[in-house]
């Protein structure tokens, strides 16, 4: 049975677990049964803003499995949660824009 892959090495993604905590991780592989994942990120809310927490306290985060039967829904993560995530996870600040300044 061949079996299709939706996403590559590399990406980062975005799951919902069934219990309905939000997931976002940078994929190292796939297969039928799970997603591995490179430092996953839990979202949750801190002073009534979204901030990232690690998904577990105790493990060490490189290559997380996370089976896809426990999922409800996943995808590749928008650009502004991949920024927020490199950061979180790398210490890599984005610059922002480059805009003209006028007086």
């Amino acid at each position: 049975m061949l079996v299709e892959q939706k996403y590559k090495k590399g990406d980062v993604i975005a799951l919902k677990t069934l219990q309905g905590e939000e997931i976002i991780g940078k994929i190292t592989s796939e297969d039928m049964i799970e997603w591995v994942l490179d430092t996953p990120v839990q979202l949750v809310v801190v002073d009534k803003q979204l901030g990232m927490a690690p998904v577990m306290q105790s493990a060490d985060p490189k290559g997380m499995s996370f089976a896809k039967v426990n999922i409800a829904i996943h995808g590749k993560a928008r650009d502004e949660m991949k920024i927020a995530y490199t950061e979180q996870t790398s210490g890599i600040l984005t610059p922002e824009k480059p805009g003209l300044i006028v007086n």
